[in-house]
């Protein structure tokens, strides 16, 4: 894998996906980016990128429509899955909005890889693929053989629950890890929060499921599969809209008081890690499996603490609580 070809990301307008592509440009790659429309604002960063007018090509592709995805994946050695939905906004039915767009989407993708005869495809699933899981000991660590409980995930309509089990990192050292461009972002208001809270059990069920199918058509089609687990990613923005991390660090800087008091802390990472990850295990021959993306723990206080000395002029929460005690991710 060390001659730089042609690769498809899917959902390349996207939070993680744009620094990828991003990334990819800059390592020499040719980039097939699937978005749902070209012409809208939201992708249009896309093209503005180092090296984008000659390396890269975007495609129409929704999930569903299984000839446009295998079209934008024809003639590609890689893919990098990372189309998805996610859970900004609410939902009138999870199962139709969240679900089934996760395992339709991703299978429709494996198969146009397994009929491309693609070399490597490297699925992008989430931490709490891992940690959603009521049934292990405190002290249990969370490492790349762990799996969120489906039933569990089903029944749990609330975030509180599944707190304990929250992951995430150490976003320390990191410059410029939020953007501030539009005023207009700050106006989100906390009853999404209060939605997230209800459907965050059924975003972990997606991933879950999603993840599992995947290695299920490795195993079933011989196609080499590699899943990336990041926790809870913040990092600058190269799109246009807030995705979900950037929602809670905003609501972080406005001092929310309901969003602070019930988060308690976990694991997160930065976004340009995670594209770095990415690309490592698409370029290493002996990848495989899934891998764990995050650093170390942190409680929301210390949190607030960084916040508070990159950007001191906003009016910061003071009732921090304590992180509650809980199962720590295997990042070694």
């Amino acid at each position: 894998m060390s001659e730089k070809r042609r690769v498809c990301v899917t959902g390349a307008g996207g939070f993680i996906a744009s620094w990828l592509v991003k990334l990819l440009l800059s390592k020499g790659y040719k980039v097939h980016g699937t978005i749902r429309d070209p012409s809208i604002e939201d992708n249009s960063h896309l093209m503005k990128l180092d090296k984008a007018t000659e390396n890269l090509q975007l495609f129409i592709a929704d999930l569903f429509d299984y000839n446009a995805i295998k079209v934008a994946i024809s003639g590609c050695e890689g893919v990098f899955h990372l189309a998805s939905p996610a859970f900004l906004t609410g939902m009138s039915n999870p199962e139709i909005d969240l679900i089934r767009p996760a395992l339709v989407g991703t299978k429709n993708v494996l198969k146009a890889c397994s009929e491309a005869n693609v070399k490597r495809v490297v699925v992008v699933s989430s931490a709490v693929a891992i940690a959603c899981n009521p049934n292990w000991p405190q002290d249990t660590v969370l490492d790349e053989s762990r799996w969120s409980d489906e039933k569990f995930c089903r029944e749990t309509k609330k975030k509180r629950h599944m707190r304990r089990r929250w992951l995430g990192i150490r976003v320390g050292g990191v410059q410029g890890f939020t953007s501030a461009r539009d005023d207009g972002v700050r106006e989100v208001q906390m009853e999404g929060f209060k939605r997230q809270r209800e459907e965050e059990s059924w975003y972990c069920l997606s991933k879950t499921l999603a993840e599992r199918e995947a290695f299920k058509h490795a195993k079933e089609h011989g196609l080499d599969v590699v899943t990336i687990c990041p926790s809870l990613v913040f990092g600058p923005l190269l799109q246009s809209n807030v995705n979900y991390s950037s929602f809670l660090l905003l609501n972080f800087l406005k001092g929310s008081p309901e969003l602070i008091e019930n988060y308690g802390g976990g694991s997160f990472v930065d976004v340009r890690d995670v594209a770095n990850g990415l690309l490592l295990v698409y370029e290493e021959p002996n990848a495989s499996g899934r891998y764990i993306c995050s650093l170390n723990q942190i409680q929301i206080a210390d949190l607030i603490d960084m916040l508070k000395n990159m950007y001191p002029s906003f009016n910061y929460h003071n009732n921090i609580p304590e992180m509650n005690e809980v199962n720590e991710l295997n990042i070694d």
